[in-house]
């Protein structure tokens, strides 16, 4: 993970810790994908992660102030996640005899790829949400249905022009949106 990025983080722990509410949400943004992804692989139940993340940030500024500054941020708001999560998992399966599965950090790279692929699906998705609903189902159409313009005009009732313009505002549209986003 890139210096500044850890940097940020840990600055936004810090703030959280003496109160900042409005640094809660930006950590939230840059943290939740992360976090969503260690409880699903702890618990692999999607109603499980989504409650023990729930419960991760409304104990944030606990968290917050155990942290110390000179740590990775990252790493440490990872790991009390997964302590939740192993936590969690054993209380779940206390009549089971299973055991958690370790996540292995060392494969950082490859988890921040992975991360950022979900994170760029997300914010794809997000921006597509942002579209009118005719230029959803040119794009939806074009690139997922494999039909040409003139198959969406016609099936739209539409003219060619018209989708083909459509196409052209919403690429542009989408163009913009994805490029506001920080990916630093």
């Amino acid at each position: 993970m890139e210096k500044s990025r850890v940097q940020v983080i840990n600055k936004l722990i810090s703030q959280i810790a003496h109160g900042d509410e409005n640094s809660v949400c930006t950590l939230y943004e840059i943290m939740s994908p992360t976090l969503r992804y260690i409880a699903l692989k702890y618990l692999k139940n999607e109603h499980d992660a989504s409650d023990l993340v729930q419960d991760f940030w409304s104990d944030i500024v606990k968290i917050a102030r155990k942290f110390h500054f000179f740590q990775n941020g990252f790493s440490y708001l990872s790991k009390v996640l997964t302590n939740m999560a192993i936590n969690r998992y054993h209380a779940i399966n206390k009549d089971k005899k299973a055991t958690a599965q370790f996540v292995d950090y060392t494969q950082i790279s490859s988890f921040d790829e992975e991360l950022d692929k979900k994170q760029l699906r997300y914010d794809v998705s997000i921006a597509i949400s942002k579209l009118t609903d005719i230029e959803k189902i040119i794009i939806q159409e074009t690139y997922f249905g494999q039909k040409t313009i003139r198959e969406i005009a016609k099936e739209l009732k539409i003219s060619k022009s018209k989708a083909f313009n459509l196409k052209k505002s919403a690429l542009e549209f989408l163009k913009k949106e994805l490029e506001h986003i920080d990916r630093g």
